[in-house]
């Protein structure tokens, strides 16, 4: 009754604003837990990103062991390892070093008792290395170690070792070949990396001991890494993403993943973004949306505060009029047609209006919601409803859903030498080409930085894989030009996975696309892997 008493001692103009005032909330919150939505959604894509640079570094380091196992593989088959002429092996593994000189600090061969009997560096004292485990490990398994960091003994330099065994008779070990690996190879393979500041960068060997550490390198190399979160996250799963404290006190989102080839399957690399940076910038943005509805909010309402005498008391009091005329107050007859017809027409149009305003900011808002602010495709928030409404579709019909996985090749290398404006043309460039190579149903999405994906409803694997191969030739003939200036060639990795062969829901789909891609990316890039092309290993 208070509520009806109150409502009943406003005027018309005060009704019609509290009227307004009880659409706009319902209106904001949503609009609210909308910008929290997206709050989440950019806190998750920090953290992809994070664990996307984690496996980037260490398919870059796996590299670099993979070069070492070949290179020592065809040291093996040296005549004077071979024959154990151990004199000559003397003067030609120094000529032999001295070509690698800058990657590696020093070679050596040693028996099977652990006597090094050849080396790249003069000694003056007889070494034994039969303690060393990473030694007894080659020994052992018939097979290349990655092995420790440690110190040589026969270089005295620190280093990590790889060991090879020199296979006899094919099952007898005559030898053990090792290569001391430089600290700064692992540094460099790593240089394109940008990290933020107060970022971290940290590789460990199968002994957790930190093989490499950016920055401040020369103050972690050596020292295990120590007992936390991170280590037993590290220890329990392949790859992954936790928010932890580093050493150093400050606290990190770390992306982790685990060197993959079979010989170094107990090392790591962890990258780590300080929280303060992600979730602050993330936040920022988050308070400014919120300000800007309210400011927004209280415009609307002003605004209405003004136009609701104008546009609709106006109109109300005509009406009224008429209605007493109609009643017999007034001859009817002597009422201007034009009067009501007017007023009538005035209200309805003010109200169509009003309401044709309210759904065009909704629409407006949808789709900034879902698009990518600078190629204009859809984003990823659009990416996961779309998959997740496909695949019930296409499970339901029984038919195909195929995804392409595509990144820009060395993108990080036209931004650091070009800027990022023309990194920026560039994406848009490629977003166009994108646009211009789908057919129907298809759809076009940014997931974020130089990664696109592409959603095929219907195809088949033969489709998918072909309609990837026009989009790389596409893009590696098309010409990009900055100021007129062509850029050079740009191109393109692409990885293709297909529903329900490749995976059954939508986060599967998307990891077989991104496994094909890595794929790609590791066997040379500008080419297309499907899935199914994948090693057993991979």
């Amino acid at each position: 009754m208070r509520l009806r008493s109150f409502l009943d001692s406003l005027n018309t103009q005060s009704r019609l604003l509290a009227l307004l005032l009880f659409v706009c909330v319902p209106l904001a919150a949503l609009l609210v837990y909308a910008a929290m939505d997206r709050y989440r959604l950019l806190e998750t894509q920090e953290e992809q990103q994070v664990l996307q640079m984690a496996q980037m570094a260490a398919a870059t380091q796996s590299e670099v062991i993979m070069h070492t196992r070949e290179l020592l593989g065809a040291l093996a088959t040296d005549k004077d390892i071979r024959h154990r002429d151990w004199a000559q092996c003397n003067k030609s593994l120094p000529e032999f070093f001295e070509h690698f000189k800058n990657s590696y600090t020093a070679f050596h061969v040693a028996d099977t008792a652990g006597h090094i009997v050849c080396s790249s560096s003069a000694r003056s004292f007889a070494v034994n290395i039969a303690d060393r485990q990473d030694f007894k490990d080659a020994l052992s398994t018939r097979r290349f170690v990655a092995g420790d960091l440690s110190i040589s003994r026969s270089s005295g330099l620190l280093g990590m070792m790889m060991r090879y065994p020199v296979i006899e008779d094919g099952h007898r070990v005559s030898a053990v070949i090792t290569a001391q690996v430089s600290v700064d190879q692992f540094d460099r393979a790593s240089s394109y990396l940008d990290l933020p500041d107060r970022g971290e960068l940290i590789m460990t060997d199968r002994t957790d001991e930190i093989i490499m550490h950016q920055p401040a390198g020369a103050t972690w190399i050596g020292r295990h890494l120590p007992d936390g979160p991170l280590l037993r996250a590290m220890h329990a799963r392949q790859e992954g993403v936790l928010e932890a404290v580093g050493a150093d006190g400050v606290k990190r989102i770390y992306g982790f993943a685990q060197i993959d080839n079979a010989e170094s399957r107990e090392m790591h690399v962890a990258i780590g973004f300080p929280v303060a940076l992600i979730k602050g910038a993330i936040t920022s943005n988050l308070y400014q949306n919120i300000l800007i509805l309210l400011l927004l909010m209280v415009l609307i309402l002003g605004l209405a505060w003004l136009a609701v005498d104008a546009l609709v008391l106006k109109n109300v009091k005509t009406l009224i009029y008429t209605l007493d005329n109609v009643r017999g107050r007034k001859n009817a007859a002597t009422i201007p047609a034009t009067a009501n017809e007017n007023g009538e027409t005035l209200k309805a149009r003010a109200m169509d209006e009003a309401a044709a305003e309210i759904e065009h900011t909704l629409n407006l808002l949808r789709e900034d919601s879902i698009r990518d602010p600078l190629t204009s495709l859809y984003n990823r928030r659009y990416l996961a409803e779309l998959l997740s409404r496909e695949i019930i579709l296409a499970r339901r019909q029984g038919t195909t859903l195929a995804v392409i996985s595509a990144d820009i090749d060395h993108f990080k290398r036209i931004n650091d030498t070009l800027g990022h404006e023309t990194g920026d043309l560039v994406l848009v460039a490629i977003a166009g080409i994108l646009v211009k190579n789908i057919h129907g149903a298809e759809v076009a999405c940014r997931m974020g930085g130089e990664e696109f994906i592409i959603v095929m409803p219907g195809a088949s694997l033969q489709t998918a894989c072909a309609r990837a191969e026009a989009l790389r030739i596409a893009i590696a003939q098309s010409d990009i030009e900055h100021l007129h200036l062509p850029l050079g060639p740009i191109t393109m990795s692409l990885g293709v996975s297909v529903f329900p062969n490749n995976g059954s829901d939508a986060e599967s789909l998307l990891r077989s696309a991104d496994q094909a891609l890595y794929q790609a990316k590791r066997t040379g890039r500008n080419q297309t892997v499907t899935m199914s092309e994948l090693p057993e290993n991979a």
